[in-house]
């Protein structure tokens, strides 16, 4: 938006490098399948130990985050746990993980891919800078559900303002964020609205995250830009490429938005101009695993060309296909016959030869770079 391929390139070279930082993270943790050796086992009680000691933190404390008895808890911190120590090893693992980056419980469909840590590596830097960032995206790629997980503990204070139609601009806007900051109907004229938002917010440094963006129109813009500005909050707008044409005023000479923007990370422009898939065959396992579903080699490449087709709706797409093609397939495996069965009864036989034509003509999905 209004910048050169320079900059545009090194901003996304940023949120790739902070964001393969955290699946780094993520990979140290213990595998969540599979035999532990007593070494893991110990490694992990003794890590634990050390960083309950570090945060200042008790047994029952831990025992109430990891749902198990606090006695439980101090055996197997002791050593002398005669249940299932793997279990608590690996129950350990993922909670020092989540503390960690701030968040113990994060909410149902929160799946980690490379992508949705872009989108919180934005998150995170527009927060830091009290700017303002965009998450640029087609649907279902995981934009709403990493707010989402922002809101529920990972940056705390910050706030998650979903928009509809009926939030375009004016007093209708900004009675939506004042319900979304906590605050009752706020009365008076549109002016008055905003003070009282703007005094609401002031030194808070919270951070707002306006989803499905693309409905503000240029007053509605205009009022998030105040809310910013006289506020000093730091704020992401997160929505489809309508949004960066609305926030486009480079060209234009004046660079009222231009000049607030700090981080841009627009996934159509990115998988596009490097060629890499939005997820990888992997993730797409991992998703249908977080649904107690399991795939074939070719089922979970199928279902990776589905989330990988621009406009197609990414893994919400896939949830829906999932769910008819489990019941095909009965209770087994998931193979490629379910998902083109299962995609032909959603879409019919017309729109079925036309999803065919474009699935079928991409090379089989390669997979994501790990790091």
């Amino acid at each position: 938006m209004g910048t050169d391929d320079g900059s545009a390139a090194e901003r996304a070279d940023i949120v790739d490098a902070l964001a393969h930082d955290a699946q780094a993270r993520e990979a140290r943790m213990l595998p969540v399948t599979g035999e532990l050796t007593a070494e893991q086992i110990e490694t992990t009680r003794a890590n634990l130990a050390a960083y309950l000691e570090e945060h200042k933190l008790k047994p029952e404390y831990l025992a109430r985050q990891i749902d198990r008895a606090v006695q439980t808890v101090r055996l197997f911190l002791r050593g002398s746990y005669s249940g299932d120590n793997a279990r608590m090893a690996r129950l350990a693992s993922r909670w020092m993980l989540q503390h960690s980056a701030g968040v113990e419980h994060a909410p149902t469909g929160l799946i980690s891919t490379l992508l949705v840590q872009r989108f919180y590596t934005v998150f995170v830097k527009t927060h830091e800078t009290r700017s303002i960032g965009l998450v640029i995206g087609p649907s279902g790629v995981g934009k709403s559900i990493m707010a989402k997980a922002t809101v529920a503990g990972l940056i705390p204070g910050s706030v998650h303002v979903e928009l509809s139609s009926g939030h375009c601009g004016g007093i209708a806007l900004i009675q939506r964020i004042a319900q979304a900051v906590g605050m009752q109907r706020v009365y008076g004229t549109k002016g008055e609205k905003l003070d009282r938002v703007v005094a609401h917010l002031k030194g808070s440094g919270r951070l707002l995250l306006i989803d499905e963006a693309f409905y503000l129109n240029r007053d509605g813009l205009n009022i998030i830009r105040d809310i910013h500005k006289l506020a000093e909050v730091p704020i992401v707008l997160l929505g489809t490429e309508e949004v960066l044409e609305g926030v486009n005023d480079w060209d234009q000479y004046h660079g009222q938005w231009t000049s607030l923007v700090s981080l841009v990370f627009n996934v159509t422009h990115e998988m596009l101009s490097s060629g890499d898939p939005l997820f990888s065959v992997e993730e797409v396992q991992k998703f249908a695993k977080s649904h107690d579903l399991r795939l074939t080699g070719d089922g979970a490449e199928w279902l990776t060309r589905v989330a990988n087709e621009l406009g197609f709706g990414g893994l919400r797409k896939v949830r829906m296909v999932l769910i008819s093609a489990a019941a095909l397939s009965k209770g087994k495996a998931i193979d490629a016959a379910h998902v083109r069965k299962a995609l032909r009864a959603m879409h019919g036989a017309a729109g079925w030869e036309r999803i065919a034509q474009r699935l079928e003509r991409v090379d089989a999905p390669r997979r994501a770079a790990a790091g």
